[in-house]
This record gives C-alpha cells, sequence and structure tokens, in this order.
C-alpha cells in the first residue's frame, strides 16, 4: 500500500471512528436521559396509564428493525439503512418534542425505536468492511466506551434540562446536533466504496418475519398495560395470555432450540441473558417514577439512581473479565443473587417512611450483579458454539435482550396498572414481580452445564486448532534460552 493509500484509508477510518461514537453517544444519551424524565413527562401530560408503554416502545420497535438492518445492509450495503434509521431517529424524537398528549409521545418513541434498531448493525458492518481486521477491536471497544460517558452523564444532564429548561429539550436537543451533522454524514458516507452486489435480490427472511410477529405481540401487551385497575377485565386478562402465548410462539425461530423450556446447554445461557437484561431494565424505569411519587425527588436527584447503576455495572464487567476460568464459571450465579438482592432493596423505596437513598443502594448492588454477569454469559454461549455459528448465535443473543426487556417492562407495567389504585404499592407490585422472574433465573443458571463436556463437534474443532498451532510451532526455529533462568529447564516445566 502506498503512502497515499495509507493517508487516505487512516482518514476514513478517523470519520468513521467520530462519526460512529457520535451517533452511539447521542442514541445512548437519549436511553438514558428518556428514563430519567419520563415520569414528568407523562404527570404534565395526564397520561400516567401510559408509563410503561412510552418506556418500552421503543425496544419493540428496535427489535423488528434490528434484524431488518443486517439484511438490509447485506443486499443494499449499510449506507442506506443507516441514514434512513438516522432520519427515522431524529423524526421521533422531534415527534416527541413537540407532543400535545402522551399518546402522540408514545408514536414518537415508536418511530425512534425504529431508527435507533437500523443504525448500529449499519456501522459494524461498515467497520467490518473497512477496517483492518487488526484495528477493528479497538473500533469496538470505542463503541462500548461510546455508551458509559452518557450513562454516567445522562441521568444528570436531562435532570438539568428538566428542571431548569423544559423536559421538551431533553428530546429537542439531539435531533438538532443530528440534523447539523446530516450533510456531513451523507457525504462521508459516499466516499466509502460500495461494496454489496447491485444485482443480489432483496429478500426480507424467516427472520424478519418472525421478529415482526414477536414485536406486534410484545407491542400488545405493552398496550394492555396502558388498561387501568379497571380496565383489567376477563377479555384483558384473555389477552395477555394470547398476546404472551403469541410472542413465545414466534420468537422461537429466532434463538437456540430449547431456549424457552431451558434446556441444558447454550439454550440456557441465552435464556438467562434475556431475563437477566430484562429484569434489569423493568426494574430501572420504575426507580426515578418511585423517586419521584414517593419521595417528591426532583428530576435531576432521581436521575442519581440511574447513573449509580452505570457505575456499578461496568465495574461488574470489568470484574468478570479479570477472574480466572474456574472462577468465571461461578460468576453467573453470584451475579444473579446480587442483582436479586439489589433489585429486592430497591422495593423499600415504595414506602414513603424508608429514606430514598435506599433504592440507590439497592441500585448500586444490582448493577453490580448485572455487570458481573450479562456480558460473561456471551463469552459462554460463544465458547460452546462452532466458530461457524458464532454469528447466528449473536443474533440470538441480542433478539433474547430485546424481547426480554420489551417482555419484561410488559409485564411490570401489567403488574402497576393492576394495582394502581392501591397508590405506591403499585411499585411493589411491578418489583416484585420482576424479583420472582429473577429467581426462576436462579432455577436456570442451574442448567448453564458450564461443566460439561464440550460438544462433540467442537471438540473436532478445537483439535484442528491444535493440529494447526502444532504444526505452526514445528516449522519455527527452537531458540535456546541465553537467560540462565533456572526456570526455564525442563524440570521445572
Amino acid at each position: 500500500m502506498s503512502i497515499k493509500e495509507e493517508f487516505t484509508q487512516s482518514q476514513s477510518e478517523y470519520w468513521l471512528k467520530m462519526m460512529s461514537v457520535i451517533l452511539i453517544s447521542l442514541i445512548a444519551f437519549e436511553t438514558i436521559a428518556v428514563t430519567t424524565v419520563m415520569p414528568y413527562v407523562v404527570d404534565l401530560l395526564n397520561g400516567k396509564n401510559l408509563y410503561a408503554l412510552a418506556s418500552g416502545i421503543t425496544l419493540t420497535t428496535q427489535l423488528i428493525t434490528t434484524a431488518l438492518a443486517g439484511r438490509w445492509a447485506d443486499n443494499r450495503g449499510p449506507n442506506q439503512p443507516l441514514l434512513t434509521g438516522a432520519a427515522l431517529f431524529i423524526a421521533g424524537l422531534l415527534i416527541i418534542s413537540v407532543a400535545p398528549t402522551v399518546e402522540v409521545v408514545v408514536l414518537g418513541r415508536a418511530v425512534q425505536g425504529l431508527g435507533s434498531g437500523l443504525v448500529v448493525v449499519p456501522l459494524f458492518v461498515l467497520v467490518g468492511a473497512h477496517v483492518p481486521s487488526h484495528r477493528q477491536p479497538a473500533l469496538f471497544a470505542t463503541f462500548a466506551a461510546a455508551w458509559v460517558v452518557p450513562s454516567l452523564l445522562g441521568p444528570a444532564i436531562a435532570g438539568l434540562m428538566v428542571e431548569y429548561l423544559h423536559w421538551r429539550v431533553v428530546f429537542a436537543a439531539v435531533p438538532l446536533i443530528l440534523l447539523a451533522m446530516f450533510p456531513m454524514l451523507v457525504s462521508k458516507l459516499r466516499q466509502f466504496p460500495d461494496t454489496h452486489d447491485p444485482h443480489k435480490r432483496f429478500r426480507l427472511g424467516d427472520t424478519f418475519t418472525f421478529a415482526l410477529l414477536v414485536g406486534i405481540s410484545v407491542g400488545a401487551l405493552q398496550m394492555l398495560s396502558a388498561l387501568g385497575d379497571d380496565g383489567f377485565k376477563t377479555w384483558a386478562l384473555a389477552m395477555i395470555v394470547i398476546c404472551s402465548a403469541a410472542a413465545f410462539f414466534f420468537v422461537r425461530p429466532l434463538v437456540p432450540q430449547g431456549t424457552l423450556s431451558a434446556r441444558r446447554g447454550v439454550p440456557s445461557i441465552v435464556l438467562l441473558r434475556g431475563i437477566v437484561y430484562g429484569a434489569y431494565f423493568a426494574v430501572e424505569i420504575y426507580l426515578p417514577l418511585m423517586l419521584k411519587n414517593v419521595h417528591n425527588w426532583g428530576p435531576k436527584r432521581a436521575g442519581l439512581v440511574l447513573a449509580a447503576g452505570a457505575v456499578t455495572w461496568a465495574l461488574g464487567s470489568y470484574l468478570q473479565s479479570q477472574a480466572s476460568e474456574e472462577r468465571r464459571k461461578h460468576i453467573p450465579t453470584i451475579g444473579l443473587v446480587l442483582q436479586l438482592v439489589g433489585s429486592a432493596i430497591s422495593i423499600a423505596g415504595s414506602f414513603h417512611q424508608i429514606t430514598g437513598i435506599v433504592v440507590i443502594l439497592g441500585w448500586l448492588i444490582a448493577g453490580l450483579g448485572t455487570g458481573l454477569t450479562y456480558p460473561l454469559l456471551l463469552v459462554f454461549a460463544l465458547g460452546r458454539t462452532p466458530k461457524s455459528r458464532h454469528g447466528k448465535i449473536s443474533a440470538a443473543a441480542q433478539i433474547a435482550d430485546n424481547m426480554g426487556a420489551a417482555a419484561c417492562i410488559a409485564y411490570a407495567g401489567i403488574a402497576y396498572s393492576m394495582a394502581v389504585d392501591l397508590g405506591h404499592w403499585a411499585f411493589l407490585a411491578a418489583i416484585s414481580t420482576m424479583v420472582v422472574l429473577l429467581i426462576a433465573g436462579l432455577v436456570v443458571s442451574r442448567r448453564l452445564g458450564l461443566n460439561d463436556p464440550l460438544p462433540e463437534e467442537m471438540r473436532g474443532e478445537l483439535a484442528a486448532e491444535t493440529a494447526t498451532s502444532a504444526e505452526s510451532a514445528d516449522s519455527e526455529p527452537v531458540l535456546e534460552s541465553t537467560t540462565g533462568d533456572p526456570h526455564d529447564s525442563p524440570e521445572n516445566k
């Protein structure tokens, strides 16, 4: 490669990195900021019964377009879905910023989710196509870091905006930034060579079809959470059962066979990941609302609970990465217990006689447990899956995450709505529902099979890798040690 080509490659990577970090950071900020301000939005717009729907509908629509994004990028290149996603994300936020009612907020949130689901996958495709493999890990690490800072600062910034400006500013600021950079985004994307085959027929495929059906089913569940206590008649309870059955039926082809029945091994690992991720976010969306309604905390102060969970989540992720191979096998159970205990402690915040500080303490513990467990489960799933199916299992894990979060928010919302006439006891009902789910998760954690022998196809793959490594070692010259270190002698190896 010539100096000029290297310079051009370096420039392309720089712009891709900057563009990706900005987009991911803005999406992350909105995700965190919305959880902070939504209790105040539904209060000011007189739509408290739509709180769970407004909070969770984004995950439902994101589930649908995430499944579409990969196939779209493969068939038509990443530029189309990325620009479409950015445009939808902007449109959704602008709808929310001028929404006169909570129903319009829900509409904007749905459009926002459609957009965010189309943005991230094309960015990964661009990295895979235009960044050398040895530099990709560093770039993906930057993507992960782009979520951390908004998670820490987002609640405080959103709280300040609500207290000193207006809640609409939280939703209007990000699209204004994106609109300003949109021409540059279009211009820079055109500079990347087109890698897709223009003659390849674009087919949506079964994955998108089933993801759409799952999204519709879970979306209907979330809509049912908008019913008040008086609305839960026999027909509504029947609809909850029907929508739940439909959602779980349609998700079956998208996850490993046996996932819903907690089959031992990878299926249980994927199932537990959905439980951990879903229960965390379903509890989290009610904590700022609890601190506002029960303890009269303002948005800036209530947002502290989200920052607390983000800090210990990051700490847990770091700690699990430093653990030895043997100790890692015990981490899922330890992390799940911590998440369970932390979530149970946060229930105490539903009583006004107990200080709201206990909610933050509980969420510090829950965040640590989730950070220990969540990233490690994907490592275990990949470690027990042949490399030829790593893409498929990674997609299944992501679907389990989105499905788990969307469904858990729906069920917590239904529990909250059923108990809403009981006042602050409604928070106990919503969070306790997730605590029960985490207890079920402890049962699933016993079926991960981390000490079981590897599947036969995995043993064959490892044997082939070992043979290849041995051949490579035999072909290299053996260098004698010149250090004189006695620990290098054969007797000490």
